[in-house]
């Protein structure tokens, strides 16, 4: 449980320097409230959640299984990240992150 708590917090504190980073101030602030916000539901429901699976399999390993499988899919949406911000300058991220949004927004334009 504690190497759980530990990841989880480690993986906040990445999701907060990444938003800054990536962001701009203009909606890093709504960003990191929905991040938040998706966290805070996640555990609510967790409990109930290993309750039912709990109830419906009688064994708290599928609960564990859902979890790592859960973990495995996070862990490729983060490879998946549009900017990499590594060993790079804010100044760079933010115009990176700005020729990505104005070409979303043009793929979005021109489709039927």
């Amino acid at each position: 449980v504690a190497a759980g708590r530990f990841f989880q917090s480690v993986g906040w504190a990445v999701a907060y320097v990444y938003l800054a980073e990536v962001y701009p101030t203009s909606c890093r602030a709504f960003g990191a409230s929905v991040a938040i916000a998706t966290g805070r539901v996640g555990g609510m429901v967790a409990p109930m959640a290993f309750e039912w699976l709990l109830s419906a399999t009688g064994t708290s390993t599928s609960f564990f299984a859902t979890c790592l499988g859960m973990a495995a899919l996070n862990a490729a949406l983060v490879h998946g990240l549009p900017v990499e911000t590594k060993d790079r300058q804010l100044g760079d991220i933010g115009r990176e992150a700005e020729s990505l949004s104005a070409a979303a927004q043009l793929v979005k334009a021109t489709s039927p």
